[in-house]
């Protein structure tokens, strides 16, 4: 059996209650968001003073690679949404408007998984070449603790034939001085919240990056 690794970069824009400095741009494209949010989320420390109050919705975007990096069987990229509720200490979310495509070439993930190494245009070149998925995964249950989160993830996406069922958890750290953006990690290899991941019902082993962010 192969060894699949699954990454998910979720970047995610919209917020109300956090003043940070940072924030997506209104209308980019999805490869013009998901670079943003890599390019920006990366230098950022773990966020020291949490908010207490008030309420954050994020949306942005997430890659997913199904196989060895430099030889992929499939990837999915898709729009993914977050509600943070500072007071209760709870997020729930959604990646949606998937699309995928088998086969995808390890520059395909060399592209999207290294923006120091490409451009908002090339990102947006290799996701001309990915078709329309099915398929939503959701993230519920989520709660943190100080910086720090944890949530369950769980969805099916069929895209060009192939089926890709992942659940379990995720894990993830707010940064920014104002909670502003998040990175977000998962692995099937954990004793702990890890993911479950399967291709065509045969389980895979997983991995999961995400970096996230709040709009302007």
């Amino acid at each position: 059996m192969k060894h699949h690794a699954i990454q998910t970069v979720a970047a995610l824009i919209g917020a109300s209650a956090l003043s940070g400095c940072l924030g997506t741009t209104p209308g980019l494209t999805l490869g013009e968001l998901v670079y943003q949010s890599f390019d920006e989320v990366g230098p950022l420390a773990d966020t020291a003073t949490m908010p207490t109050t008030g309420t954050a919705s994020y949306e942005g975007g997430s890659i997913v690679t199904v196989g060895r990096p430099d030889d992929p069987d499939h990837m999915l990229v898709g729009r993914t949404t977050l509600d943070a509720d500072f007071a209760a200490g709870s997020l729930t979310g959604q990646i949606s408007e998937i699309q995928g495509k088998r086969d995808a070439s390890g520059s395909d993930w060399m592209t999207l998984n290294h923006p120091g190494i490409g451009s908002p245009a090339q990102y947006q070149a290799v996701l001309d070449t990915f078709s329309d998925a099915t398929g939503d995964i959701d993230i519920t249950g989520g709660f943190f603790v100080g910086s720090d989160l944890v949530a369950d993830i769980a969805g099916t996406v069929t895209s060009s034939g192939d089926t890709i069922r992942t659940e379990g958890s995720i894990t993830g750290t707010f940064k920014g001085p104002d909670a502003e953006a998040v990175r977000l990690q998962g692995d099937t290899a954990r004793a702990f919240d890890a993911m479950v991941v399967t291709l065509n019902g045969a389980t895979a082993s997983a991995t999961l990056d995400g970096a996230v962010q709040v709009t302007d």
